[in-house]
């Protein structure tokens, strides 16, 4: 097992590591690549400036990404479940999943980045050794708990991202810190689903959301019912139910959530 001591290694020797000279398509080796690649995160809360979630996008952005509509919604959360899927084959942990370590590049193609944190696991279970500061609010209760991280756990954090996309944007648990969502995940606390997406896409977050990491889906099975739901000619995205009233688009600075941002975890 890794010493967690050690030094990271960065995005190009980590993928030499696991893929050789070419790496998976939904991998990134490293962000300058594509110059135009910005985060998806800048993309969908772009959208929510204006009249319109479809409204155009900051210059810096390419003209490939001006605009998005609910089908590409489906389209990033498959994307980036194929691209966890093929590290999870490798063995691999990302540990910081969300919607801002993936960068969406040329074609509305993204590409997972960011391996800061990403760990090679042994027996399917990697345990921290040495506490550092973490995301806590993309991390499962057994990550936060017990600092144990597999890729069920990168399961765990696949569904925030999901909420994320789903909220177009919207920023998870925007109203406590994180020592108030350590207490209340134990308690079973789930966010709540989004306006503007399906029972069934909602149904799919929660199942990542599954106290139990045994209980959660892999990322090939969520690839699987994802590539289902891109074939039915059902919207499972409705532009017109967002209400910007809701307080994940509306974050407010408070000292509270500044100064437990990592408490018990570094």
């Amino acid at each position: 097992m890794p010493d967690d001591g050690g030094e990271d290694k960065n995005n190009t020797e980590v993928l030499e590591e696991i893929a050789g000279p070419s790496s998976a398509q939904d991998v990134t080796e490293e962000p300058e690549l594509d110059e135009r690649a910005i985060p998806l995160i800048v993309v969908s809360a772009s959208g929510q400036e204006g009249d319109s979630p479809t409204e155009k996008i900051d210059d810096e952005c390419s003209d490939d990404c001006e605009s998005f509509f609910p089908t590409d919604l489906k389209s990033f959360a498959w994307q980036i479940a194929r691209g966890m899927s093929y590290l999870s084959e490798k063995g691999l942990v990302h540990r910081d999943l969300a919607a801002r370590n993936v960068l969406v590049g040329h074609g509305k193609a993204l590409k997972i980045a960011d391996f800061g944190l990403m760990r090679q696991v042994y027996h399917e279970v990697y345990e921290v050794q040495k506490q550092k500061k973490l995301p806590v609010k993309w991390m499962a209760p057994e990550s936060l708990y017990k600092q144990i991280f597999t890729s069920k756990s990168d399961v765990w954090s696949y569904g925030v991202v999901m909420w994320e996309i789903a909220t177009v944007g919207g920023t998870p648990y925007p109203l406590l810190g994180n020592a108030e969502l350590m207490r209340r995940l134990k308690t079973g606390y789930r966010m709540e689903k989004p306006d503007l997406c399906s029972d069934n896409f909602y149904s799919m977050i929660l199942d990542c959301w599954r106290q139990d990491q045994d209980e959660r889906p892999s990322f090939q099975e969520l690839v699987e019912r994802l590539e289902h739901l891109m074939l039915q000619e059902v919207e499972y995205f409705d532009f017109d139910k967002v209400d910007e009233s809701k307080d994940y688009y509306h974050v407010p600075e408070t000292e509270e959530n500044d100064d437990d941002e990592n408490d018990g975890l570094e």
